[in-house]
């Protein structure tokens, strides 16, 4: 039996081609439990597929998410109300 791995995906973000960004955290979770681990990734996109930030891995040292991995993003559009999607891979 031989276990297949996929290439990371080739996510590539465009600062430049945005005029107003957003910034936030995240944290993923299944079953309301985190399942982040150091070297995964989590981008947004819109409904067209672009991809509009992706995540940098944070690890805080206090408060409630202290030690866990959290993502900070800055996302991107150049209209209110755009159709924003996640995407994480492991």
């Amino acid at each position: 039996m031989a276990i297949l791995f996929a290439d990371p995906p080739d996510w590539v973000d465009d600062p430049s081609g945005y005029q107003f960004t957003s910034v936030m955290n995240a944290q993923v979770l299944i079953d309301n439990l985190p399942i982040a681990e150091a070297g995964d990734l989590l981008a947004a996109f819109d409904a067209a597929g672009n991809v509009r930030g992706i995540g940098t891995q944070i690890v805080p040292d206090f408060g409630p998410y202290n030690g866990q991995i959290l993502y900070e993003l800055m996302i991107r559009s150049n209209t209110s109300g755009d159709l924003i999607k996640f995407k994480y891979y492991d």
